[in-house]
């Protein structure tokens, strides 16, 4: 999948959860979506900005931290594609375990400094390099929902869920989004599916 591909297709799950509380007077389901989609389009304009601004980020802090050398080939690698990939980025930048992991260190280094935009900034270059990662898109959600970022912290906090259904804390922290943003039906909603998998987990493990 590509990235366009794929933040069309974080779009089209972000327009489906929204559809049912949207804009009342919008009668049509189509209206709404059509709506619902523009706005998606234009966050997702502002999502590249911050793709731009999370290379920066992380490439000031591995400097930063000193990290081996070998790890710039990666990103000799993105230059020689102008940064635009065409394919699964993390394969076509070949980067391995080891160096996902070094990347999310610099994020969770400026997340405990309390750099909450720069953590965020960092955490949505991971979700686009490994995009079936829960744990980046659970980290992606905490440090825009300290930068009070609620829309964007609740898209992440989605996709995390859909990743991990069998993880709670996704689904409830996307209940408090909800929840700041208005929307009490689906908080109600949301919280009430976190407490069933707690639910279940606890049934699991004394079984």
């Amino acid at each position: 999948m590509t990235l366009p591909e794929f933040v069309n297709q974080l779009g089209d799950i972000w327009v489906d959860s929204q559809l049912e509380t949207y804009n009342p007077t919008l009668q049509s389901e189509q209206d709404k979506r059509t709506q619902l989609r523009l706005e998606f389009d234009a966050a997702a304009e502002g999502q590249m900005q911050r793709l731009q601004r999370g290379l920066a980020a992380l490439l000031s802090t591995l400097r930063e931290l000193g990290t081996d050398a070998s790890t710039w080939e990666v990103f000799d690698r993105m230059k020689e594609t102008q940064g635009s990939p065409d394919g699964n980025p993390r394969e076509l930048y070949n980067i391995s375990d080891e160096q996902l992991q070094l990347f999310y260190s610099a994020a969770d280094h400026h997340y405990r400094l309390q750099h909450y935009q720069e953590a965020a900034d960092i955490l949505t270059v991971l979700c686009a390099f490994d995009q079936q990662n829960g744990t980046f898109w659970l980290a992606l959600g905490n440090a825009l929902f300290y930068t009070r970022d609620y829309e964007h912290a609740l898209q992440a906090y989605i996709m995390s869920a859909l990743i991990d259904p069998e993880d709670p804390h996704s689904t409830l922290y996307a209940a408090h989004c909800y929840d700041l943003l208005g929307d009490k039906a689906n908080a109600a909603s949301f919280a009430q599916a976190a407490a069933q998998i707690r639910e279940a987990q606890k049934i699991m493990k004394n079984n």
